[in-house]
């Protein structure tokens, strides 16, 4: 039927939300008729009850116990990006850092993985303010 409503129909979006469209609908029949796929579509009855305490989003209060001080230190990562100061190995340690974080942010259960990506920062951004600041600490001696 969609080669037969190819040939009528030339417009090329047309098509593709008449396809899109069908595929919804197949995939709500699907799961309509067949009871073993409303299973399926639960994690077989895992995600029906109340999701444990490490399947939550990470509060504040569990990212203070996991990393206290080194929260207030994650904004001085940024001095980093300083039009001249940047390198290619700073934006692979952003493709270390962003997944992590987003780790972080969806389940606590992640907290000890994305520990190593909120060091970095902290500890990038420590040594990229005594950067800043060493000029002006050598002048005072």
């Amino acid at each position: 039927s969609l080669f037969l409503f190819s040939k009528f129909v030339r417009d090329k979006k047309v098509r593709i939300g008449v396809l899109i469209g069908l595929a919804v609908l197949g995939i709500f029949v699907l799961f309509y008729r067949f009871e073993a796929l409303k299973d399926l579509s639960t994690g077989f009855g895992i995600f029906k009850e109340a999701p444990i305490q490490e399947t939550q989003p990470s509060s504040f209060n569990d990212l203070w116990k996991a990393f206290s001080i080194s929260l207030f230190l994650i904004p001085l990562f940024f001095l980093r990006f300083y039009p001249n100061r940047t390198s290619i190995s700073d934006f692979l340690v952003l493709g270390l850092i962003l997944p992590s974080l987003y780790m972080i942010k969806t389940w606590t259960r992640f907290l000890f993985i994305g520990s190593m990506a909120i060091a970095l920062m902290a500890g990038i951004g420590v040594v990229e303010l005594y950067e800043i600041l060493k000029p002006q600490l050598n002048e005072r001696k």
